[in-house]
């Protein structure tokens, strides 16, 4: 995509990646000036480094489709069946990582495993192109009042050339799916240039939860280069200025990402936090009509809402809160640690130690599953 009153200053990083609209306003220019990098003139990865990968990378490929077996099938049939084997073992849980990187570490969100895809498609010379999924977002992360989804794609391995055909036919593709839940409708092809900016976006939006603003903005400004009217990207530049103190510039990105699209939620939120904080309650009253009109209600509010109700200790709420959440998010295992936490507080011990298993079944990463069981066996010793 993380918010509460500050709840309000969310990213979300799911929405299309631009609009059908065209703006009016031109795209306002960033504060260069406020961005200077601090640490030896760090610049954001190039557009070809996203999808390189190593030598070592690209023999695994060249010694798979060797085999007897894959040898006889055709260039995307050979890549699908390269992808799923490669793919099995990964670790799932949200991070942003260019392609050798990926495979490095053996692990990525939904967006890295579509660059990674992306960055063997380029170098075996299979065609290869993405369609948006409209499917509840997978959330990686609540902090900072900062909500962080994953976009989420559907890759294509053609067997010919022809990229503007996505025509079910078995026959001449292959579809590639990341964390589909089958209930997913399909969303409109994402053109190259803007499958690009989406990576960007993530990163962007990844250094802004870890407090990297030069870094956030950098690569924000570079995925707006390639795609100037996502309003996504527009939203998040507005964010970046507004946390680094420049709230003029902040309005400007909004009133443009609002020109390309009135019904952005995002950018209506982030706007509206601005007016509040700066006392304008016309502005904010305006906004918060128009939210009103076209706002779902946000799932990850219940999450700030939750947290806030445990910090002020009305237990209650907070339970009711974090459920409707989950509801919605059965797979997020820090949202039961936050029902953990509020059943400790209440002294209902065997309700924690449910809420801690559920938490350690849908956990991924090892240190995460390493700090569940150590507290599952700490709960074990007080009872």
């Amino acid at each position: 995509m993380l918010r509460a009153i500050t709840l309000l200053c969310l990213v979300l990083l799911t929405t299309a990646c631009t609009s059908n609209t065209h703006s009016s306003i031109a795209m306002p220019s960033g504060n260069d000036e406020l961005f200077r990098p601090v640490d030896s003139g760090w610049q954001p990865p190039s557009v070809t480094s996203l999808y390189q990968l190593t030598p070592a990378q690209l023999q695994l490929l060249a010694r798979f489709v060797e085999r007897k077996e894959i040898a006889s099938l055709p260039k995307y049939q050979q890549l699908s069946q390269f992808l799923q084997t490669l793919l099995g073992d990964f670790n799932y849980e949200g991070q942003n990582l260019i392609a050798k990187d990926a495979m490095a570490q053996h692990q990525g969100n939904c967006m890295t495993l579509a660059m990674l895809t992306f960055a063997y498609a380029k170098a075996y010379k299979v065609p290869i192109g993405f369609r948006l999924l409209h499917d509840m977002p997978v959330l990686l992360k609540v902090e900072q009042s900062i909500a962080t989804y994953s976009d989420h794609v559907r890759a294509y391995l053609f067997d010919t050339i022809n990229m503007q055909e996505l025509s079910p036919n078995p026959r001449r593709f292959l579809s590639i799916d990341y964390f589909s839940t089958g209930d997913s409708l399909t969303g409109k092809v994402v053109p190259e240039h803007e499958f690009l900016a989406m990576f960007y976006r993530n990163l962007a939006g990844e250094a802004l939860m870890q407090g990297k603003l030069t870094h956030a903005y950098l690569q924000a400004k570079q995925g707006l280069a390639l795609a100037p009217q996502s309003t996504p990207l527009v939203a998040l530049m507005g964010l970046i200025h507004r946390r680094a103190g420049d709230e003029a510039t902040a309005e400007q990105f909004y009133q443009y990402g609002l020109s390309l699209d009135a019904r952005d939620v995002t950018l209506l939120m982030n706007y509206r936090y601005l007016a509040d904080k700066q006392g304008r309650q016309s502005l904010a009253a305006q906004l918060s009509a128009q939210l009103a009109r076209v706002a779902p209600e946000q799932p990850a509010e219940l999450y700030i809402q939750a947290l806030a109700a445990v910090n002020a200790q009305d237990f209650v709420l907070a339970e009711r809160l974090i459920r409707q959440f989950l509801e919605r998010y059965p797979y997020f295992h820090q949202a039961y640690l936050l029902l953990a936490t509020i059943h400790w507080e209440q002294g209902q011990l065997e309700a924690t130690e449910k809420a801690l298993k559920k938490a350690l079944a849908t956990a991924v990463s090892d240190e995460n599953r390493q700090r569940y069981m150590a507290k599952l066996q700490a709960l074990s010793r007080q009872r």
